[in-house]
């Protein structure tokens, strides 16, 4: 997944070379591929910093595409994930505890990306609609490149980073049935919580957190009709049709998952 993170990275890098050779040339007619090209960075840069989240979100996560969505899943995660990060590497040399700033990984707000990315996108990608044609609201490259230049003024603060994709704090972990490494930060879980596996989708259950965090897979339950004991399977086996055997005196069960109707409350 690191490979992937960087690639994502690199590709913003390249993205926004290409942005700003367009930009100086300062020809109206190539605006929209500069805008374009500045629109692939936003996505680039926030799919980087997804997959160096990737075992701390669900599955789910990864099918977000736009920069609102993909920042909101981050911040799911890590209430600081779109804010700036910087590391220091201490240094003791007989005298008193010293710091050294190793360089800030400049980041972005789920705002400011998506006010960003929207503007980019109305203004390269859609012809004007025929309402604001008729109201003299329509393509203005001079209003485009304005926009351009101020995002291409933020982005190469981000791009220019000397780090990226840092990812630190104080986690738990622990291993899902198909192998994969499930991370959480210890200030957002509890007693409580289902956990979702960021590769397979198994859910689990945790039961309590404190050095060390301890979770079961989550599970149906069932009562048995032929022992009237409560059984259970592991809630992931659970698809649209599922047989079992209760363990103890050998009756099938079938379970199916149905649509039912639910009048909301208040209603006539």
């Amino acid at each position: 997944m690191n490979d992937l993170s960087t690639r994502y990275r690199l590709a913003a890098r390249d993205h926004f070379s290409k942005a700003e050779a367009l930009l100086a040339t300062n020809d109206d007619d190539v605006i929209r591929y500069a805008a374009l090209e500045l629109r692939l960075t936003i996505e680039s840069l926030c799919y980087g910093l997804l997959v160096a989240y990737r075992n701390e979100i669900p599955r789910s996560g990864l099918r977000h595409w736009t920069p609102k969505q993909v920042l909101n899943e981050l911040l799911q995660a890590d209430p600081r994930a779109t804010s700036d990060v910087g590391i220091r590497s201490a240094r003791e040399d007989g005298g008193p505890l010293r710091f050294k700033p190793m360089g800030t990984e400049r980041r972005f707000s789920v705002r400011w990306a998506n006010k960003a990315h929207s503007a980019l996108s109305n203004g390269a990608l859609h012809v004007p609609s025929v309402q604001q044609t008729i109201d003299g609201a329509g393509f203005s490259s001079t209003k485009l490149r304005e926009t351009c230049n101020d995002v291409a003024s933020k982005l190469k603060e981000v791009i220019a980073s000397p780090i990226w994709h840092v990812n630190m704090g104080q986690f738990y972990f622990f291993a899902c049935d198909c192998g994969f490494e499930i991370k959480r930060r210890t200030a957002s879980v509890k007693p409580g919580d289902r956990l979702i596996c960021g590769d397979c989708g198994r859910t689990y259950d945790v039961l309590s957190v404190g050095d060390t965090i301890h979770v079961e897979n989550s599970t149906v339950r069932w009562e048995c009709t032929g022992c009237n004991e409560t059984r259970a399977f592991d809630e992931f086996e659970l698809v649209d049709h599922v047989a079992t055997t209760c363990p103890k005196c050998g009756h099938q069960a079938e379970f199916q998952k149905r649509w039912v109707v639910i009048d909301a409350v208040g209603s006539g």
